[in-house]
């Protein structure tokens, strides 16, 4: 029996410039280098909200450079709330969230969550890129959404990208049961195609 790991907080604040910054996601490259992805909320744009960024890491306590955009919201059913008082104004909030990446195919695919996790809108789309730091190209408009509300999920999303023990990569995200009282894990088998992410069946499906 191997020995239990222990952790505990170090005390560091990686984005203590940030006004907030959460969902942080490291991600070690092929090179070595190490990044954080995370979202954090950006004011002064025409759809202000939670955005997504990247920065390199200097070991895994702090950040090595400058913080980079990756995706801003682009539609209105990213949409957190109308109207929202944040800040000490009311602003039309979007969110973006939960970004998670993986290397294959030469290239860097983001899946990542957008709009209210309260309710039945809340979903999970995809961007791509040639270099961890950008420029990230999102889903095409006419894609649908790698993951929304269906006769099955309700409100799925803020998912994280695995791998099984047979070596293929898993999507693992959360939706609410029928009665929205709490939130559910699922599993699903996803490929990283050329052309973009794929959704296969629940893990354990033959």
């Amino acid at each position: 029996m191997s020995p239990s790991v222990r952790s505990a907080d170090s005390g560091s604040v990686l984005t203590p410039h940030e006004r907030f910054a959460i969902d942080a996601h490291p991600f070690l490259d092929v090179d070595g280098t190490r990044y954080l992805f995370f979202a954090r909320d950006v004011l002064d744009h025409d759809r202000p909200g939670t955005h997504l960024a990247v920065a390199r890491l200097d070991g895994m306590q702090r950040l090595a450079g400058t913080t980079v955009p990756v995706l801003a919201p682009w539609a209105d059913w990213q949409i957190y709330e109308r109207d929202r008082r944040m800040y000490g104004a009311r602003w039309d909030w979007h969110t973006l969230e939960g970004p998670s990446v993986v290397r294959r195919h030469g290239r860097y695919w983001m899946t990542f969550s957008a709009g209210a996790w309260t309710g039945p809108g809340y979903a999970v789309t995809w961007a791509v890129a040639d270099h961890p730091l950008g420029p990230w190209e999102r889903a095409p408009d006419a894609a649908a959404a790698l993951l929304a509300s269906d006769g099955i999920l309700l409100g799925p999303g803020h998912n994280s990208l695995t791998t099984a023990p047979d070596g293929g990569d898993v999507i693992v995200f959360h939706s609410w049961n029928d009665e929205r009282t709490h939130r559910l894990m699922h599993l699903r088998r996803i490929d990283f195609t050329p052309d973009g992410p794929r959704l296969g069946g629940a893990l354990g499906d033959a």
